[in-house]
């Protein structure tokens, strides 16, 4: 993956380092179990210092997006983590099989249930799992207008609290997350969902090429990673401004003076009520990751 820095940005550079590694794990160019660059080469080939990346490194390592290890290196998340489900699921089988042979069930009957009972049925919607409630409730409105589907939304802790929420559905997570839910992902079905990052062409209207970009998102999250993501990507002469969909009297006064006014699926429709123009979409979910989901909701099989 390529690593660009804009020094004039006002971001800090390691913040810029760590976003788009970030935004290289969420589009999948950097799966499970791949290694970072090494920090002396990383830094040698950006011209900057190698405490820089270490930082950049240590702030990944404390989000709980890699891990370090010693003598070997950096590695994108690759170790599943188990949840609380997991450790009582032989104890509840168990349980249930001696009750069921206690009533007087055969084997064969108690295994011909068990059976029937792990037959995939189609899934009767979407759950999304997100560790933010709002970026969660974002991925679902894209989700739900894309495949006009029933989405429902949890917080990683949610679903550990309760994993029976997955019952009966497509359980979609990114790709950082996937231990976390893998142990309730029998109740379900999992997908691996991925975000696909935007160019500067595909977030700017043809002919503009300074002026203010306004950012509206559901998710206090989704704004500060956007605002450095775009520091990244565009040229000095746009400036950054930002807001959350709840203060309304914030990104109204800025709606006018606005050059490109960018916008999440929750908060879209809101904006456009309002009269803002010219209005872009940030659509995050990859076209790839909708196909799979779409496959999920129809497949009969496990």
């Amino acid at each position: 993956m390529q690593i660009r820095i804009r020094r004039s940005s006002g971001v800090p550079v390691k913040d810029q380092i760590r976003a788009q590694f970030e935004l290289a794990m969420l589009s999948g160019d950097l799966p499970r179990g791949s290694r970072l660059p090494p920090i002396r080469a990383l830094a040698r080939k950006l011209k900057v210092h190698a405490n820089t990346i270490s930082a950049a490194y240590r702030a990944l390592s404390a989000s709980g997006h890699v891990v370090v290890r010693s003598g070997s290196g950096v590695f994108v998340e690759p170790r599943p983590r188990r949840t609380a489900f997991q450790p009582t699921v032989a104890a509840r089988l168990r349980a249930a099989v001696e009750e069921a042979v206690a009533t007087g069930l055969s084997r064969e009957d108690v295994l011909d249930a068990v059976a029937r009972f792990a037959d995939r049925q189609t899934p009767e919607g979407i759950l999304v799992v997100d560790p933010s409630a709002e970026m969660a409730a974002v991925y679902a409105s894209e989700i739900k207008e894309a495949l006009g589907a029933a989405v429902r939304v949890a917080t990683l802790d949610e679903l550990d609290q309760n994993p029976h929420l997955a019952a009966g559905l497509v359980v979609a997570v990114l790709p950082y997350h996937v231990g976390r839910v893998e142990g309730v992902a029998s109740l379900g079905r999992l997908v691996v969902f991925t975000l696909s990052v935007p160019t500067p062409e595909a977030l700017v209207p043809e002919g503009v090429s300074s002026g203010m970009v306004l950012v509206v998102s559901e998710s206090p999250l989704f704004l500060s990673f956007a605002r450095v993501t775009l520091k990244s990507l565009l040229p000095d002469d746009f400036e950054i401004q930002t807001s959350t969909l709840e203060n309304e009297r914030l990104w109204r006064r800025f709606l006018a003076a606005s050059d490109v006014i960018l916008a999440d699926a929750v908060s879209a429709p809101r904006l456009a009520r309002a009269g803002a123009r010219p209005l872009t979409r940030l659509r995050l979910l990859s076209e790839d990751s909708m196909s799979r989901l779409r496959d999920a909701l129809q497949s009969q099989n496990a």
